[in-house]
């Protein structure tokens, strides 16, 4: 009977020690932010390519010229972060993992929510009207291409 329960404990063990492994990061911290910077090199190539006009949008165009440029930029930065939100998981993952500070400062703007990097430029702006938008213009986007488009591009 001892036998048996002991043989029961050492598979649990085991297969506990399988999952933990799991759960654990598949790449250190540095592997993980040369993946990311591969991705997002992927996603910028996808947005200097993606020149299609920003959609039309009443509320949109009762913004201030100042406002219209936050939704824009947080569209940009939105649309970006979809595109590589595999990879800043595996990175957020793996710098916890492993402590590393020194990445962790360096990608800190990557690895802060976005609503905390935009919030003062979003101030009185309703953040739904801003995800309808990025509903009908999902893609990573040439922000100088909306500029241009918006005539919001500063002039030289």
């Amino acid at each position: 009977m001892f036998q048996k329960q002991l043989s029961r404990f050492f598979t649990f063990t085991i297969v506990l020690i399988g999952f933990t492994g799991c759960a654990q990061s598949s790449v250190d911290s540095t592997e993980a932010a040369k993946r990311w910077d591969a991705r997002y090199e992927h996603c910028t190539d996808i947005a200097r390519a993606n020149t299609t006009d920003f959609p039309d949008n009443a509320w949109f165009d009762s913004l201030t010229v100042e406002s219209k440029k936050s939704v824009i930029g947080y569209l940009y930065n939105y649309n970006q972060r979809i595109c590589t939100a595999e990879q800043t998981e595996q990175l957020r993952s793996a710098i916890e993992y492993d402590n590393n500070s020194e990445l962790n400062s360096y990608y800190e703007e990557i690895l802060t929510p976005l609503d905390v990097t935009f919030a003062d430029r979003l101030q009185g702006i309703e953040k739904s009207e801003i995800l309808k938008i990025q509903a009908q213009y999902s893609e990573p986007f040439s922000i100088r291409h909306v500029l241009t488009q918006l005539e919001l591009y500063p002039k030289r």
